[in-house]
């Protein structure tokens, strides 16, 4: 559970106890009020620079756009640019170079790689947590009802596996942090 939503349940566990009749923020100290303010605050800086990112990820992606859509609209008559490079003046043959050198330089998407390098860092952090009691061997022994030699063997496997996908969530964060998008 992140900070954020421990202090919205923290929240609503107490404004689920108070005494209805009474209003404001009645069970809450000063000390609790004030960090879940921080927490607060820390998750409108966290949007923010959340924002940031998207936004540098949308104009990238609306750059790679631009020039793809007269490409795509050149496919469309790839069956004649053989005959027409034939009558192409040097101009329009320059024109069509640009394009693809623009195409070219532009494919390296690196925001859009790290922010989907931290999606799927974060997909398999979330997915570890809630499957490590199978690293455990009484877990596995009572879970699955295995005898214990089984039960050891499972959880060794599922601790290999567990370390390998840290290990490469690990990795993708790397990667992700390097181009700004870090968790």
């Amino acid at each position: 559970m992140s900070e954020l939503q421990s202090a919205i349940a923290t929240v609503k566990q107490k404004l689920a106890n108070a005494d209805k009749r009474n209003a404001g923020f009645q069970g809450f100290s000063i000390a609790e009020m004030e960090a879940i303010w921080g927490v607060l605050a820390k998750a409108e800086s966290e949007q923010a620079d959340l924002q940031q990112k998207l936004d540098a990820m949308a104009a990238e992606n609306a750059a790679l756009k631009a020039v793809v859509e007269p490409i795509a609209n050149l496919a469309q008559y790839s069956d004649i640019v053989s005959e027409m490079s034939k009558a192409l003046r040097p101009h329009e043959i320059d024109t069509f170079v640009s394009i693809f050198a623009k195409a070219k330089a532009i494919s390296a998407t690196t925001v859009t790689d790290s922010y989907l390098n931290s999606v799927r860092a974060h997909a398999i952090t979330a997915a570890l947590s809630d499957c490590t009691d199978n690293c455990d061997t009484d877990f596995v022994m009572d879970a699955y009802d295995f005898n214990y030699e089984i039960a050891e063997s499972r959880a060794a496997g599922a601790t290999d596996l567990r370390d390998e996908l840290a290990s490469y969530a690990a990795h993708l964060r790397a990667s992700a942090g390097k181009d700004g998008w870090d968790e």
